[in-house]
């Protein structure tokens, strides 16, 4: 691996019907849910590709073995098992793991955002390399990409933050600032967590 090059991570969990966006689920059925979940991993996966002159494809695995995770994705990627008991504590192994790695920068993103595409990610990519913070926020407060170069302190990053609230993005960017790094604001975007931002981006079958 070079470490010039940038790590790209996806968190993803096996797509089970009942096991993935839940709170969607609740309104349009489990099964429905984890199609438009597996609908939504493929496409991101595909926007990835368009940027792999930059970035390399780390998937975070949850829910399944990893071969699984390569018979369905591809064996192209780099995979890992998403360890920790909370959104944060896996996000911290993550980006450990990466600079570990000898990876100087790494982006993170998630998995139900349909409106990231490559100019967004080739954007943060611009921002690291001028040593400036790239976040994306959602709608509902909280955040779709974060990237951080290998300086940063993951753990002081995400301290303190109650996850799946509105002030998961507010509470990154204190933690940021309180490092004194500079912070490039990406498009606000919807994310998918319930029937209407489905709706939103057309996911819904008639």
């Amino acid at each position: 691996m070079c470490c010039v090059r940038f790590a790209l991570i996806i968190f993803l969990r096996w797509p089970e019907p009942g096991m993935v966006k839940t709170r969607l689920a609740a309104a349009v059925g489990d099964t429905a849910a984890c199609n438009i979940y597996k609908k939504m991993s493929l496409d991101l996966l595909e926007v990835c590709r368009n940027v792999k002159d930059i970035f390399d494809l780390h998937i975070f695995c949850n829910g399944a073995d990893l071969s699984k995770f390569e018979t369905w994705l591809g064996e192209e990627h780099h995979y890992h098992l998403q360890e920790g008991d909370d959104l944060g504590q896996k996000q911290i192994n993550a980006f450990n793991k990466i600079f570990s790695l000898s990876y100087r920068n790494a982006v993170i993103i998630g998995s139900d955002c349909p409106a990231v595409d490559q100019t967004i990610l080739r954007s943060s990519y611009n921002s690291l390399s001028k040593t400036e913070i790239p976040i994306g926020p959602t709608h509902d407060g909280g955040y779709y990409l974060l990237g951080l170069p290998d300086h940063a302190l993951p753990d002081k990053i995400f301290s303190d933050i109650h996850w799946s609230s509105q002030s998961v993005y507010p509470s990154i960017s204190l933690n940021l600032r309180r490092q004194r790094l500079a912070i490039t604001s990406l498009p606000t975007l919807h994310d998918v967590d319930t029937a209407s931002d489905a709706e939103y981006y057309q996911l819904l079958e008639n």
